[in-house]
């Protein structure tokens, strides 16, 4: 609910959200000792990557703007280079924005 409510907030209406999906290993070992369909009955994935989807699915599908800029990343905070990347994606988008704001940019 926290997360629907960020998004449908006027205030940040304009605002690109971010979401980070974070401890992707801890998830990946959890997912194959208690399976996600325990506590979601509804999914019917049995792999890794399908939890993850299903996971991210749950939380785009909690807000009825489709035209948000919404970008999800799936973390490990402890990963460097997967931290880099993540940081530097968010460069990119805060350079997109403010290009957009400027009108350097359609």
């Amino acid at each position: 609910k926290l997360f629907s409510s960020m998004c449908t907030n006027p205030y940040f209406e304009q605002i690109p959200i971010i979401l980070f999906l974070n401890k992707k290993d801890l998830f990946e070992k959890k997912n194959k000792i208690c399976p996600l369909e325990k506590y979601f009955p509804e999914y019917t994935g049995q792999d890794y990557e399908t939890a993850v989807t299903y996971i991210e699915s749950l939380y785009l599908n909690s807000i009825e703007i489709e035209t948000r800029q919404i970008y999800v990343h799936i973390t490990n905070a402890t990963d460097t280079s997967n931290i880099k990347f993540v940081f530097n994606a968010i460069g990119d988008i805060i350079l997109g924005k403010v290009l957009r704001e400027t009108g350097l940019l359609n």
